[in-house]
């Protein structure tokens, strides 16, 4: 029998514990998670009748493993936008007016990873300097800005119902203006997922139209089967796609943070919430990310991933996303200068990148830092860029 959840056997991750890094756990084994004053209401209190009658469908609504992609908090979303509110989080800027950038929350590392990092950054520089790689400075990279808040108070965002009292989300971002990211066009073999976190492949599909339609009756089908192949695994589940416009308001680039998608704990309670397991073994499973663009040519916003190895359990700190039915967890990242950033410059709509959501293979890059950048060497930034995302689950 599937399982369910809603409001009454909401699923959380309950986790506080630094099992799988993030540097605030650490630190405070006791955070506060502002969200959970609110969520889940209990029958009968203010919460729960204001929702009966403004949005009964928070309350009634039941998420269906076989039908992932019912996802009733778009429309919520939009409720937000009309109201002024979709703006998420906001950036502080480079300007140094408001930089706290020294002003960070992590704790040091320790001298022995200390010098893995080093040893490892040497590695890729050397791998940078031997395939003579040009690079791109964005006028603004978005970190988690480094407050002293995040020791005290889980990051979080939240996909309810607009909730008086609770914010959408208490992240505050910080900008920086002195980030490299290396073009691995021409190079991209020598980027794979073991070892980078990450890799391109050539994937052509056929279609002049990526409707919704299309997308789900053809183009994740057929994805499943590419995937199954590709890592000789024994079941791909889809769980999760996107297809996303990034578009510039008042000339910029809207919103976009550092993150990773998926914690140790977070890979647990998917597997638990998608494939209906009580007590999953997660070394038999991993989690992958295709991200695809829809326009042709070099685009104002491409996608940068970080090379794994580069980053430390230092930059990371674990976020709360909040829905309806279910806490997921990611990692908001703070800035090092010892990130190493790469992307692809010309890609088409036959280009992928696959990049690890998680990996329990011993030794292999277990997931992929990444966000979405404005190249300043792209003029036509009027223009719209498209893109389709899909996450999966394979059983290996």
């Amino acid at each position: 029998m599937s399982l369910s959840y809603g409001v009454d056997n909401f699923l959380d991750t309950k986790s506080n514990d630094a099992g799988d890094g993030g540097s605030q756990d650490r630190r405070s084994p006791v955070i506060r998670r502002p969200w959970k004053d609110y969520w889940p209401p209990k029958e009968g209190d203010d919460l729960w009748k204001w929702l009966s009658s403004e949005c009964p469908e928070a309350l009634t609504w039941r998420f269906d493993p076989t039908n992932p992609f019912n996802r009733p908090w778009h429309k919520w979303n939009k409720v937000a936008a009309s109201k002024g509110w979709a703006c998420l989080s906001f950036v502080l800027r480079v300007d140094g007016t408001d930089n706290l950038a020294e002003n960070t929350a992590l704790r040091p590392a320790s001298d022995d990873r200390v010098e893995i990092l080093h040893r490892e950054l040497d590695k890729t520089d050397e791998l940078i300097k031997r395939l003579h790689l040009t690079s791109v400075t964005p006028n603004e990279f978005n970190y988690l800005a480094g407050l002293e808040t995040y020791r005290r108070e889980k990051p979080y965002y939240s996909r309810l119902p607009l909730v008086n009292g609770l914010k959408r989300t208490n992240v505050i971002g910080q900008s920086y203006g002195d980030v490299k990211i290396f073009d691995v066009t021409g190079s991209e073999h020598a980027f794979q997922l073991e070892q980078s976190s990450f890799e391109y492949v050539k994937v052509p599909v056929h279609t002049k139209e990526w409707s919704d339609v299309f997308v789900r009756e053809e183009y994740l089908p057929s994805m499943v089967e590419w995937l199954r192949i590709r890592f000789d695994c024994k079941k791909v589940h889809i769980y999760a796609y996107n297809v996303t416009a990034s578009t510039h308001k008042n000339g910029q680039l809207l919103l976009t943070l550092v993150s990773a998608d998926v914690t140790s704990n977070s890979s647990i309670s998917r597997l638990k919430l998608h494939l209906s397991m009580k007590n999953p073994d997660r070394r038999k499973y991993r989690f992958i990310a295709m991200w695809r663009p829809l326009t042709v040519g070099r685009t104002h916003c491409p996608l940068a991933l970080c090379a794994f190895k580069t980053v430390g359990k230092e930059d990371l700190v674990k976020s709360d996303i909040v829905f309806p039915h279910y806490c997921d967890e990611s990692y908001e990242v703070k800035y090092n200068p010892s990130h190493r950033w790469f992307f692809k410059s010309d890609m088409s709509p036959d280009d992928v990148v696959l990049f690890n959501l998680f990996d329990p293979t011993p030794g292999n890059a277990t997931f992929c830092v990444h966000s979405a950048f404005e190249d300043p060497t792209v003029q036509n930034v009027g223009t719209t860029r498209r893109s389709v995302e899909l996450r999966a689950i394979l059983e290996i």
